[in-house]
């Protein structure tokens, strides 16, 4: 028996020697993990490219397209509507004028792919010169300039379909931008970082409290950059002022139309900060997947926020808290909680990631193994709570088939990040050499790249489910156009989410070619009583052309307030097409035949 228990206590002691004292150096050597992450990189960027546009880009281009119809640039795009402000409509219009000289806005796949491919090589222009002008800075905490293109670029071209080329997404490219601009020694470069920054405002009015993130960081380099602050400062001020007096005086439309935007989104109805808190932590559990920097960047925050206080460095927890209720803020106050809303918190999170290393050796020898432990434990019982609240409390119940789709993956890349902090510290204190604190960005990453292939790649469950109805769409409503020819009619009437001007070549009758004004009130009855209600309802009503498209799914012609405009439907036009994409239900009603009629009328009169 006692023979037996040495045996054991031998085979215990080896499998805990292999298990914890490996040699990772030749896992981690520096040269070859960038091997693995440059061919990563290819793929996650091909993956981005040629995922189709979502129906709220789709809406976006429907607006670029009706505005190209229209003269007087560049008031066509302030009277071609759009629910984001004019900002957003400048950049997708540009986007699109630049886009069809290479490809015919007719081949929808291709266009979108050239579009993504414009805008990413935009973006990777954007990320170059970032990390160009970061580089002195970065080098004396012992931060590369090839990890800061690694980490970035992988943050920003890893997201699904749900947030690129939104408002959000132009925002953090255009905030990049201002730090390369920010941080030159040229005085006209600084200026013009101001101007960058204040053109967050049009592009959604709220998403101006995101300039903080460069004057907050700016500030926090030193003295030697304050001066530069200062300058760009005054760029700013100058820049809002030209801009807001342009929304203001020159386009006519502008801030009336984002004055209404709040009520379309109910902003400021029922605000109530504690229950948009929690309903902002509820969602970034669902979110997490859209972008998959962001959910190790919470755990290590959590653990970094935990060090601060233990060693009580109040500035820094300061600074830390700041930095991430900079992002939150415009999630909070908009209230609708989309996955795009959480893009600029990617922000917060790549720097989470370089200050964890940063502070990485003093956190070992502050925090033992047990305290590590305990601290994982801790962070695995929450998540487990706060996934068991977002699926099963609160009007998030899913079916049991949507449970895979957050639980599953989440728990997958939750005990990654767990274990491997387990790991670290073991190691750490078993072996000599110990792992370097240049290794824990590998280690982040490759949990962040492990829920971008289980979510966002070719094979991801999001890419994927999305990728195919979206392909049947297009395939659908193609074979619509050319089935009834409606893109040969002068105007069409849309009662549908915004997407139709984006298939079919013809303008919308009225400005609103998604009634919003009219669709949004049973949501906000304050709607009924506004100007942009009646003008838009009294629109539908005067139509007499020879299309009317609904889409029953979005809009309820059995609304009691819509009685008037199904009554005029079924009265004057008769349903010739009923066609379900994977997503929409779609109804083609065409004008009655009346010649026959008038023929009668005619006989009788004689």
């Amino acid at each position: 028996m006692s023979k037996d228990s040495n045996q054991y206590q031998l085979v215990l002691t080896e499998v805990k020697k292999r298990l914890f004292n490996w040699n990772l150096n030749s896992i981690y050597n520096l040269n070859s993990i960038y091997y693995f992450y440059f061919p990563t990189l290819i793929i996650c960027f091909i993956s981005y490219v040629i995922t189709p546009f979502t129906a709220d880009i789709r809406v976006f281009y429907s607006s670029a397209i009706l505005a190209d119809r229209l003269s007087g640039f560049p008031y066509n795009i302030d009277a071609s509507w759009e629910i984001k402000p004019i900002g957003n409509r400048f950049i997708v219009y540009f986007l699109y004028k630049f886009t069809i000289l290479f490809v015919d806005i007719n081949d929808k796949i291709n266009f979108e792919i050239a579009t993504k491919i414009i805008f990413s090589i935009i973006s990777l222009a954007v990320i170059l010169a970032f990390v160009y002008r970061m580089k002195n800075i970065i080098e004396k905490y012992s931060i590369t300039a090839t990890q800061v293109f690694i980490v970035t670029t992988f943050s920003l071209f890893s997201i699904s379909h749900w947030c690129a080329l939104q408002a959000e997404h132009f925002c953090v490219i255009l905030i990049l931008l201002s730090f390369y601009l920010m941080l030159s020694k040229s005085k006209i470069l600084n200026i013009l970082s101001g101007f960058t920054l204040a053109l967050l405002f049009p592009i959604k009015g709220i998403t101006i409290i995101l300039a903080l993130y460069s004057f907050v960081a700016v500030y926090h380099l030193g003295e030697d950059y304050r001066k530069n602050l200062i300058i760009s400062l005054k760029g700013f001020i100058v820049s809002m002022i030209l801009i807001v007096s342009s929304v203001v005086f020159v386009f006519p439309y502008a801030l009336y139309d984002m004055s209404n935007s709040t009520l379309y989104q109910n902003t400021f109805n029922d605000f109530n900060i504690i229950s948009r808190l929690i309903l902002f932590c509820t969602y970034s559990i669902q979110n997490y997947p859209h972008i998959p920097v962001l959910l190790p960047s919470i755990y290590v925050s959590f653990i970094t926020l935990s060090y601060l206080i233990w060693k009580k460095k109040f500035k820094e927890i300061i600074m830390y808290s700041f930095l991430w209720s900079i992002g939150i803020i415009p999630i909070v106050v908009q209230g609708r909680y989309y996955a795009y809303h959480y893009f600029p918190l990617v922000i917060p999170a790549i720097f989470s990631f370089f200050y964890f290393k940063y502070i990485f050796k003093e956190l070992i020898s502050t925090l033992n193994k047990k305290r590590l432990i305990y601290l994982s434990l801790l962070l695995f019982f929450i998540t487990c709570g706060a996934l068991y609240v977002a699926t099963h409390i609160g009007g998030f119940g899913y079916k049991i088939n949507h449970n895979f789709y957050y639980i599953y993956p989440g728990l997958v890349a939750i005990v990654d990040i767990i274990f491997s902090i387990i790991i670290i510290i073991k190691y750490n204190s078993c072996s000599s050499d110990g792992i370097k604190e240049h290794k824990i960005i590998h280690i982040l990453m490759m949990i962040t790249i492990l829920i971008w292939v289980i979510f966002n790649s070719f094979s991801g469950y999001v890419f994927k489910s999305y990728y195919n109805h979206t392909i049947q769409e297009l395939e659908v409503m193609q074979r619509l156009d050319n089935r009834y020819e409606l893109s040969s009619e002068p105007s069409i009437l849309y009662l549908s989410c915004g997407v139709c001007p984006y298939y079919f070549n013809s303008k919308s009758y009225c400005r609103y070619y998604y009634p919003l004004p009219v669709q949004r009130a049973k949501y906000n009855p304050n709607l009924y009583e506004t100007q942009v209600y009646k003008d838009t309802f009294n629109c539908i009503l005067n139509y007499s052309g020879e299309f009317i498209i609904v889409q029953t799914d979005w809009f309820d012609l059995n609304l009691e307030e819509n009685k008037p405009i199904k009554e005029k439907i079924y009265s004057s036009y008769e349903a010739i097409d009923e066609t379900p994409t994977f997503k929409r239900h779609y109804i083609i009603f065409k004008r009655k035949k009346i010649f026959f009629k008038s023929s009668i009328v005619k006989n009788i009169q004689r």
